[in-house]
């Protein structure tokens, strides 16, 4: 559907991968990497006017990573209940848009619960 502003933001399409090797203790050296496609903008927003800052949004954006982390895994006994961190730093990755802006991504930090029922 669309806002009511009159337009719709493009889809998206993710695909991720990733390598663990787990310890024990619950760390685990990671290798992981996603590719991600992100259609343009559908619509235009007139109480934005013409804005050349927009021009990013409205065009479509492909962008890939490769990075290598450290992830910590806690499972609660006796419980379907997991506490997750994960941290890690971009090996390779780039972004494809229509103006060639490159955002750089430095350093990620990943908090995570999760629970199975």
């Amino acid at each position: 559907g669309r806002n009511k502003y009159g337009y719709r933001l493009g889809d998206q399409y993710r695909m991720d991968a990733w390598f663990d090797y787990n310890f024990k203790n619950g760390i685990s050296p990671r290798l992981a990497g996603y590719y991600r496609i992100k259609q343009a903008i559908d619509g235009f927003d007139e109480t934005r006017g013409n804005n050349p800052a927009d021009r990013y949004f409205f065009s479509k954006q492909a962008n890939w990573d490769i990075s290598a982390a450290l992830r910590y895994q806690k499972v609660f006994k006796g419980t379907q209940l997991a506490l997750n961190a994960e941290a890690g730093i971009p090996l390779a990755q780039r972004n494809i848009n229509v103006d060639n802006t490159f955002v750089r991504t430095l350093y990620y930090v990943n908090l995570g619960l999760g629970a199975a029922f």
